[in-house]
């Protein structure tokens, strides 16, 4: 008996350690992902400004065209 319970206690301690590298890495993959969200929206953010500067470059461009300046 003593020793089926030293077993369940060993594997008590093995499982906790377990959870606690599984916690550890989730905790890492949550930061790396909010890390890459934020790059995205940073992105997205320059992308829309990239646009409409070409746009209004466009614009420009094309009312230059048109008045031959």
């Amino acid at each position: 008996m003593s020793s089926e319970l030293e077993e369940w206690r060993d594997s008590i301690k093995w499982q906790k350690g377990l959870l606690s590298v599984c916690n550890s890495q989730l905790s890492q993959l949550r930061y790396e992902i909010s890390e890459r969200e934020r790059e995205r929206k940073s992105l997205e953010e320059t992308r829309e400004k990239l646009l409409k500067t070409l746009k209004a470059t466009e614009e420009k461009y094309a009312a230059a065209k048109t008045t031959g300046k």
